[in-house]
């Protein structure tokens, strides 16, 4: 049993140091402007359609793509849970899963509203509306 768990361990370091190698190739690199220009375009995001953000790691799925609309519609007006749910027809559960995991940094939420734990949510400053502002 000593001899699985130091192997599992072994194993563990090994993929950390290869990681840790890579890790410093990449510091090495970063001198090289010119190097530095030619990764930024090799790692370029790509925008989905209405959707303009710095960094998008993760495409839209079909219920976020649902609650842009709801806030396009409805010139990123803050609103509710039950609000968006009822107008886009997703679940509540399916669209807590959106805002608070999935595509959370889409998101500006307040947490508390009028007293009560009801949070109101909008979209974040860099995610475009459809007439190309923020809220």
């Amino acid at each position: 049993m000593q001899n699985t768990a130091q192997a599992r361990l072994d194993g563990m370091i090994q993929t950390l140091e290869a990681k840790l190698e890579k890790l410093r190739v990449m510091r090495s690199a970063i001198v090289d402007s010119e190097l530095v220009e030619e990764m930024k375009e090799l790692f370029a995001v790509r925008e989905e359609p209405g959707v303009s953000m710095t960094v998008r790691d993760k495409p839209l799925g079909q219920n976020a793509r649902k609650v842009i609309a709801f806030f396009r519609k409805h010139n990123n007006e803050p609103a509710d849970l039950f609000v968006i749910a009822q107008e886009t027809g997703i679940s509540r559960d399916s669209l807590r899963q959106t805002v608070y995991q999935t595509h959370l940094d889409l998101f500006e939420r307040d947490g508390k509203v009028g007293g009560r734990r009801r949070s109101l949510f909008w979209l974040k400053e860099g995610v475009t509306t459809k007439n190309g502002r923020g809220r």
